[in-house]
């Protein structure tokens, strides 16, 4: 790696910047849905809502 141009290192780089991201964006699609699923079918004594730092209430 150490012979391959500043350029390519950095292009490098930024390729696994994007596939980093796409996979974070996929987990996090997919932490959603199962939320909203698991939250459908909480019983409705349970008020407050919270996913990840938001907490809502009812």
């Amino acid at each position: 790696v150490k012979d391959s141009p500043p350029q390519e290192k950095f292009a490098t780089m930024v390729e696994d910047l994007k596939d980093v991201v796409l996979k974070l964006a996929a987990a996090d699609k997919l932490r959603s849905q199962t939320f909203l699923r698991s939250e459908q079918s909480l019983p409705k004594t349970n008020k407050r809502a919270c996913f990840w730092k938001y907490c809502v209430t009812n």
